[in-house]
């Protein structure tokens, strides 16, 4: 703190100062007046010190705050975020760089322009009602906007806004808003809304593709629950006459576990084809998904007098899959191939099923070949749109589906038609470990 110096301290400066002034001699100075005169100058002295550390002081303090005004004015414009303030007629008073930076302007151009023309014009009503409850009701609120009109390109922002005082005019305060670009998000969203609804889909297809195995299932579960049944029975009435050895009766229980053990793996691939989970690519063979889809749609098959051929390349690479989606896409292709058969008056037919390396070596082929009429040329461009059936009772989705699920994978699902007029249909995965080629 600076000391004051007192008002006699001042007057008998200014005494001195005068006298010099009019060039009074030293005989009329008495070591007093010298002693005295000494201690002022002494005084004026430390005071000046004083006031040279204030002025660092201010000087270093001021440098301070124009470092802070300067870091904090950085944070402002280069914040991920879009800062704007808006009067009450929906104006844009200031913005940051990135706010900038979505609005395609430069500051100069976008200062005391309206907001609403760079919105889309159907959502400018919905921005002047979210300005009015701000402003109006002092809410913290937010809305949802797309860009459009001089901001050009089709992006969607959030606006986060509260009223803030205006020091011009205290009666009518500002809209404060943070503008968040969430055009990713509501694509991601969207995204994931229809891979949910696809999943559904693809489920209740699978359900549906069981709904027609039903009998095919129920007489191939009926067969080791007879068996059972007739071991059990023959058992019991040996064990009543007391005709049964101990040997004969631990045959007999084996072969009632196996049976038990059969019944349990058919209910065990049912619940595993029926289950709903979300897709889980993983390393698996091939083979093994196919060659129990086959199993599955066996007995359908039988009834229908088609009989299902399976022409395995062995030793191949694993593939990356979900495999109770790609068995889904086999049981479908195949129960077309039965209906296909059905539906042209054959009470016989053959379906066949192979496998093996692509031509690119890159990849796994499953193809599956029918013994029906093939499909005229005007259907193969259809096959794969969404609700477009040949069946009197079709919806169209299986085609569809699988070709999604085959996408997803990242493979193909496509139509290859043979030159007897029959109908294949081939699907391709992509290898677990591309270095794993068959040689």
């Amino acid at each position: 703190m600076i000391r004051k110096l007192s008002d006699m301290s001042m007057q008998q400066l200014e005494q001195w100062l005068e006298r010099l002034r009019t060039q009074q001699t030293d005989e009329h100075i008495t070591s007093a007046d010298l002693s005295q005169l000494q201690e002022l100058v002494h005084e004026l002295q430390v005071h000046q010190l004083e006031l040279e550390m204030q002025n660092r002081e201010l000087l270093e303090t001021r440098a301070q705050l124009e470092a802070a005004r300067d870091r904090y004015a950085d944070l402002y414009d280069y914040a991920p975020v879009g800062y704007l303030d808006f009067d009450r007629h929906g104006c844009v008073l200031q913005a940051n760089i990135t706010a900038l930076t979505l609005l395609g302007g430069d500051r100069a151009a976008l200062e005391g322009q309206p907001f609403s023309v760079f919105l889309d014009k159907a959502d400018a009503p919905e921005f002047f009602n979210h300005l009015h409850r701000v402003l109006q009701y002092g809410d913290r609120t937010h809305c949802q906007l797309r860009l459009g009109g001089r901001a050009g390109g089709s992006r969607v922002v959030r606006l986060n806004s509260i009223a803030v005082a205006d020091e011009r005019e205290p009666a009518n305060p500002l809209c404060r808003s943070a503008m968040l670009d969430i055009t990713e998000q509501i694509e991601i969203e969207a995204e994931t809304a229809l891979h949910q609804q696809q999943a559904a889909l693809i489920h209740a297809e699978r359900l549906s593709q069981l709904g027609e195995l039903a009998s095919g299932i129920a007489h191939e579960v009926n067969q080791p629950l007879s068996a059972l049944l007739t071991y059990a029975q023959t058992g019991l009435r040996l064990l009543q006459r007391g005709a049964m050895a101990p040997r004969e009766l631990e045959t007999l229980l084996d072969k009632m576990a196996t049976q038990a053990q059969q019944g349990g793996e058919i209910l065990r691939r049912i619940r595993r084809f029926a289950r709903k989970t979300e897709m889980e690519s993983r390393p698996v063979q091939l083979n093994d998904v196919v060659s129990e889809a086959v199993a599955l749609i066996k007995p359908r098959a039988e009834q229908a007098g088609v009989a299902p051929a399976l022409i395995l390349s062995p030793a191949l690479p694993e593939v990356m899959a979900d495999p109770v989606q790609i068995q889904q896409v086999v049981v479908n292709l195949i129960i077309n191939g039965i209906e296909a058969i059905a539906g042209a008056g054959m009470t016989q037919g053959r379906i066949e099923i192979r496998t093996g390396l692509s031509v690119s070596r890159d990849a796994l082929e499953c193809c599956i070949t029918d013994t029906g009429p093939g499909l005229e040329t005007a259907q193969e461009a259809l096959l794969f749109q969404p609700f477009y059936t040949t069946k009197p009772e079709g919806m169209g989705l299986g085609l569809s589906l699988s070709h999604s699920i085959l996408e997803r994978h990242g493979g193909e699902l496509y139509y290859n038609g043979c030159n007897d007029g029959h109908t294949r249909f081939c699907f391709s995965l992509p290898l677990a470990d591309p270095e794993q080629e068959r040689p």
